[in-house]
């Protein structure tokens, strides 16, 4: 379910800030909001930072310090 909702935070972040980059030359206007330019940025990229690191190979759930019900890299179940 958290990867599930993470995965909808993140392609969302990440497709729909990049139009802030598309629309003011479908506007005509070029370059004129440069601060909502700059934000989408620094969101797009973070949000493809987030999802690359839930495609990640290896990527196991972690347990908040508590023992955790994975068994350890290198033992067989």
């Amino acid at each position: 379910m958290g990867d599930y909702l993470a995965w909808t935070f993140f392609a969302a972040m990440g497709i729909t800030e990049l139009f802030h980059f598309v629309f003011p030359f479908l506007d005509g206007g070029g370059f004129s909001y440069f601060p909502g330019m700059a934000s989408a940025a620094v969101l797009a990229a973070a949000a493809w930072w987030g999802m690359a690191r839930l495609v990640r190979p290896g990527r196991r759930p972690t347990s908040g310090g508590a023992a955790s019900p994975w068994p350890a890299r290198g033992r067989s179940p």
